[in-house]
């Protein structure tokens, strides 16, 4: 089982993965009793697993997450890429911002924000780590202004996405903001917050008109 990109997990998370399918496997053989322990313990076990990074270390030991800015790029911490299209119809291009973990070097948040290619009304993608605990979904905050809640709608091999519409008050926040407030949970269930600084949003995304 990989973590969150692609790396190998922790020798000792690779251990609590065996242990847990065994547990898993033994409760088909006990008592109602004992099978509910197994799987209680397998739960707990599973939580630790997915709680442990890259290093071996916790994921979330406190409420906020020490992260590096991401390399600037002519001065601007957001990046615009494109993707050339066929038949003459304009490339598709998005601003974005990673976010990595200090220690470890690891990303644990990718924020996109793109037009829609129809009606040109901006989107927000968010790409969170794996083992999170999905169903708490991500509020997403501009400095002190009145938070957002965004659902984790799907995951794939790279990261689980919240996505959603950006309304022309939230893109002033961010236009106008010091930091946007990503926060989820961890399995354990602990809030887990990334703040994006938003110097350079306002001239990259003017470069999507």
């Amino acid at each position: 089982m990989g973590s969150s990109y692609g790396i190998d997990p922790p020798h000792s998370c690779k251990i609590i993965v065996t242990y847990v399918k065994w547990l898993v496997m033994m409760q088909r053989f006990v008592g109602n009793g004992v099978a509910a322990f197994l799987v209680g313990m397998a739960v707990v076990l599973w939580g630790l697993c997915g709680v442990i990074g890259t290093d071996g270390t916790a994921l979330a030991q406190s409420t906020t997450q020490k992260t590096n800015l991401p390399k600037e790029n002519g001065g601007t911490q957001w990046t615009m890429n494109c993707a050339e299209q066929e038949n003459g119809t304009p490339a598709d291009c998005q601003v974005s911002q990673v976010m990595t973990l200090r220690e470890t070097g690891q990303r644990i948040l990718m924020v996109v924000v793109k037009k829609d290619a129809g009606t040109r009304e901006p989107h927000v993608m968010l790409a969170l780590p794996h083992k999170i605990y999905l169903p708490a979904g991500v509020i997403v905050q501009v400095d002190t202004q009145v938070p957002r809640e965004m659902d984790i709608e799907t995951c794939d091999q790279r990261a689980c996405y919240a996505t959603g519409m950006v309304s022309k008050t939230f893109q002033n926040y961010m236009q106008g903001g010091e930091a946007m407030h990503v926060t989820f949970q961890n399995l354990l269930r602990k809030p887990v917050t990334v703040s994006v600084p938003l110097r350079g949003f306002t001239e990259a995304y003017g470069k999507l008109n």
